[in-house]
């Protein structure tokens, strides 16, 4: 399950995270959430 989970955050482009960190704090608390 961990493999999947880093799988995914890899996936996420850091400097869009960045620039939208509350709205994609949102979604990576949703994506572990669904866990």
């Amino acid at each position: 399950m961990i493999p999947t989970v880093d799988n995914k955050f890899e996936k996420f482009d850091i400097d869009d995270f960045n620039k939208n960190s509350i709205r994609g704090s949102l979604l990576i608390s949703r994506k572990i959430s669904q866990y």
